[in-house]
């Protein structure tokens, strides 16, 4: 492991789950999905589980990770697999003594579960939807510099990507651009494949990039972001190349206004869906709710999504350590659509900004 402070991380990450255990009536807690192994050990390898005990921890893996594992873990009991994973589990008596298995109730796949319960048939399997979610919602110092950094190399990259834009380069270019550099900055790769949406095809919230060539006049929507330590970056900027036509700079002062609203009321304990009404009755008020059509952030961390929610749909309150995207939209299809995104960290009362790149209006 790098450092004292990763060493305490993942620890206390440890205790953080077996705290639960009691109010969930577990002996165990088996996770299954690599970005739960990811957060709660710190492996990076493609093919594991992991199994929590109240006194024990262990990592099973195969042959091809056993030094990896080693080298990427603290706190952990390395064993090594030479087949079916669950099957070395009832071979090596790692659960023998459990008669209530928790496993992760999201993402563990069907067979996955079917499985365990043939092999473990006189132990009781319990799915357990919200466990690593609830832990992981909460960040500790060690993740919040983690996803600083890779913040940190998406502003950079941000900052070098509008030298590029001009006239007629296509909107994949940009994005295998964006690529690159975020690694030669230090990513690991890409959080999600980046997306350069020009003109009309800025009016998705989710467009792909195309071989569409990018014209004078034209809005272009950046959303990209980076991975770091396992850790994820997403920043959303809307630029104009060329001076845009008064409609849109009226709506990007409106989409950026809403966004300060709900970052105005972002603290812990605030409702969720309090902080996307703050900007969603905004932009309703002046006539544009109708193309807002998606919620106004998410958590961010191991995982691009999860929890919390910030949906009017969510029952979530915020709480301190929680690091969260807020992202405010209007997209009118056949005409544009602008977003601006920005990544914070919630505290007890003003949520500090992680993304540092301009939201001034940029005309390229």
């Amino acid at each position: 492991m790098e450092s004292v402070l990763t060493k305490k991380h993942y620890l206390y990450i440890l205790r953080k789950i077996k705290s639960h255990f009691a109010a969930y009536r577990i002996d165990a807690y088996v996770i299954t999905f690599l970005p739960h192994i990811k957060y709660a050990s710190g492996f990076s390898g493609s093919n594991a589980i992991c199994i929590i005990t109240q006194k024990r921890n262990y990592l099973i893996t195969d042959k091809r990770y056993i030094q990896q594992a080693k080298n990427e873990t603290f706190g952990w009991e390395i064993v090594e697999s030479d087949g079916d994973i669950f099957k070395t589990v009832k071979e090596k008596k790692l659960l023998q003594k459990s008669n209530r298995i928790g496993i992760d109730g999201n993402h563990t796949a069907y067979a996955k579960y079917l499985e365990l319960k043939s092999i473990f048939s006189e132990s009781k399997i319990l799915p357990i939807s919200e466990l690593i979610e609830d832990c992981a919602s909460v960040k500790g110092q060690y993740e919040i510099e983690c996803i600083k950094t890779a913040v940190d190399i998406t502003t950079k990259v941000f900052e070098k990507i509008l030298d590029l834009i001009r006239p007629d380069i296509r909107e994949l270019e940009i994005s295998a651009e964006i690529s690159y550099l975020q690694k030669v900055l230090g990513a690991e790769g890409d959080a999600f494949p980046p997306i350069v949406a020009s003109g009309k095809n800025s009016a998705y919230p989710h467009a792909h990039s195309t071989k569409k060539k990018i014209k004078y006049g034209e809005i272009i929507t950046l959303d990209f972001g980076c991975l770091y330590k396992g850790y994820h970056s997403d920043m959303t900027r809307t630029i104009f190349l060329g001076k845009p036509e008064e409609k849109f700079k009226k709506l990007y002062g409106i989409v950026l206004e809403a966004q300060k609203k709900g970052i105005e009321v972002v603290s812990a304990g605030v409702k969720c869906k309090d902080v996307d009404f703050a900007a969603r009755n905004f932009i309703d008020k002046l006539g544009f709710g109708k193309y807002f059509t998606h919620s106004l952030g998410h958590g961010i961390g191991l995982s691009i999504h999860e929890a919390p929610h910030i949906s009017y749909k969510s029952s979530e309150v915020l709480q301190k350590g929680n690091v969260i995207t807020i992202e405010p939209g209007i997209y009118m299809q056949n005409i544009g659509g602008i977003r601006i995104e920005d990544i914070l960290l919630v505290t007890d009362s003003k949520p500090k900004i992680l993304t540092k790149a301009s939201k001034d209006l940029i005309i390229l």
